[in-house]
């Protein structure tokens, strides 16, 4: 295999030095990935209104238990050796390891048979989900699939290959959300079929990436295989395995623990409340979030061999502010009206879910954009902590909560906690990377009173405008949404890299 002896970052990103055209460029890769990560937001926002109405909220919570368990399981996968793939200098080395996060992939997923084989009856009744013990079996399927792919879509996201990735996140929304709702319109409503469709999708999205890369690279590469980059890999990325295996797990237990100890606690139809209401708020913060901050470690990596990083962070964190500043706000507005418009009055509770965690989804956005940065610098211990912290505030929140017989008070202190933390990792992030805090303060508030008239607005429709009760919904959705657009509008026009994008996708089409 040829080696390229550049950063990951390729020399027409890193050279350029109109700053305009970086930021257009940064967000011409953003786009391609948010997309299709857009795209299948959409596949799943149109099915849902028909998936919830087809399933009971006890089936979608035995259906995100097995997708809490699948997917703590899948992060074992490959010892988190994917997230090195974008750091080497060397195409070479880079690919080695990859071979190597194939092989561990391999291994640990066939060592899941056994957990399932001992523990499946034991988990199921933990959670109070009987029913679970069979769908167990499809863990090890699904921690294979998802393991592949993670490490493919790094190496497409080394290679700037996003529009690779786009693709398979999209296939992935249309078997996993179209199966859910096929299947129900079948008949066949239980938890089985949204756990079927998920396996499905994500092998699905791995197939699509595995053969792109096939086709064009394999052999190459194992022509040139030597088992002592393989070791030198593992010895050089030893901290991955060492800090960022456990990050990613107190990641994912943070994430799905309160689906878990709601289902514990209460029962799994109000672990299915939160789950929609969470889940409504989250997915898409997190698509944005997780576009913005692949590309950004991408650039970021090269960045670091020059020595620009503060530059390449600094520059569109007001951008990324503005971006997720007015949704996440609106929500506490109008989430509960949204959630019985979209999905009926079954899932009512699910919206004032999403009403008092909404504010913390500005934080959440913010912090998956950044999240690996601390891996650049070698501060991989900064993001253990951060989840460690965050993980114990999810747990903290939830055994009050339960202890008082509450989810409404679990709610409230998981949306308070959350953003407390969050916000601390964002700024442990911006002090790393040499950025001072006062501007990032000062950046903050700027954006809050740029959005604070487009919010009252909203607020006042909803309370100080009458409307007949029938269109109330309706038209105060709407209105949020139209408030958006005008927000959105004038936002892109304050920032240049953004017009010049849009002007090239206009001429472009024209």
């Amino acid at each position: 295999m040829k080696e390229k002896e550049t950063t990951p970052a390729s020399a027409a990103h890193m050279g350029n030095s109109h700053p305009y055209r970086r930021g257009f460029s940064f967000l011409s890769d953003i786009f391609k990935l948010a997309s299709g990560a857009g795209t299948a937001q959409i596949i799943r926002a149109i099915l849902s209104p028909i998936i919830t109405r087809l399933f009971l909220p006890q089936a979608l919570g035995i259906a995100q238990n097995f997708s809490a368990i699948a997917k703590t399981m899948a992060v074992l996968s490959a010892l988190r050796y994917e997230d090195s793939i974008q750091i080497p200098r060397k195409k070479s080395d880079a690919y080695h390891q990859l071979l190597l996060c194939i092989l561990l992939t391999t291994f640990t997923s066939g060592a899941a048979l056994f957990l399932v084989l001992f523990f499946r009856r034991h988990i199921a009744s933990m959670l109070n989900a009987p029913e679970l013990e069979t769908l167990l079996w499809g863990v090890p399927i699904f921690m294979a699939a998802r393991g592949y792919f993670l490490a493919l879509q790094q190496w497409n996201a080394r290679e700037e290959k996003y529009g690779h990735i786009s693709s398979a996140t999209i296939a992935n929304s249309i078997i996993w959300n179209g199966g859910t709702a096929g299947l129900g319109l079948a008949g066949w409503t239980g938890s089985a079929s949204m756990i079927i469709s998920q396996i499905a999708g994500q092998a699905a999205a791995f197939s699509i990436l595995a053969f792109r890369f096939f086709r064009k690279n394999l052999w190459n590469g194992l022509r040139d295989f030597k088992w002592k980059k393989i070791q030198a890999g593992i010895l050089r990325y030893k901290k991955f395995p060492l800090f960022n295996i456990w990050s990613k797990l107190l990641d994912n237990a943070a994430l799905y623990i309160p689906t878990l100890l709601f289902s514990a606690f209460f029962s799994p139809a109000v672990a299915g409340q939160y789950s929609l209401g969470f889940n409504i708020l989250q997915l898409p913060f997190a698509m944005l979030g997780q576009s913005i901050g692949q590309v950004l470690y991408q650039r970021a990596s090269g960045a670091q061999h020059e020595g620009k990083i503060t530059a390449v962070i600094e520059k569109p964190l007001a951008f990324f502010i503005r971006l997720g500043l007015y949704p996440a706000l609106v929500f506490t507005v109008i989430a509960p009206e949204l959630v019985t418009l979209l999905f009926g009055n079954t899932w009512g509770e699910a919206g004032i879910y999403a009403q008092m965690l909404s504010p913390w989804m500005l934080f959440i956005f913010l912090s998956l954009a950044l999240e690996r940065i601390p891996a650049i610098v070698g501060k991989n211990e900064n993001i253990l902590i951060f989840h460690a912290l965050n993980t114990a505030m999810r747990v903290g929140a939830l055994v009050v909560g339960g202890q008082k017989g509450s989810a409404l008070l679990a709610v409230r202190l998981l949306g308070i906690g959350g953003s407390i933390i969050y916000l601390g990792n964002i700024l442990s992030v911006i002090l790393i990377s040499g950025i001072p805090i006062t501007r990032f303060i000062q950046s903050f508030i700027k954006e809050v009173l740029f959005c604070a008239p487009f919010l009252l607005t909203v607020y006042a429709i909803k309370n100080w405008i009458p409307i007949p009760i029938f269109y109330s919904d309706i038209f105060l959705v709407a209105a949020a949404f139209l408030i958006g657009c005008l927000y959105y509008g004038i936002a892109i026009m304050k920032e240049p890299s953004a017009k010049e994008f849009l002007s090239s996708k206009v001429q472009r089409r024209g």
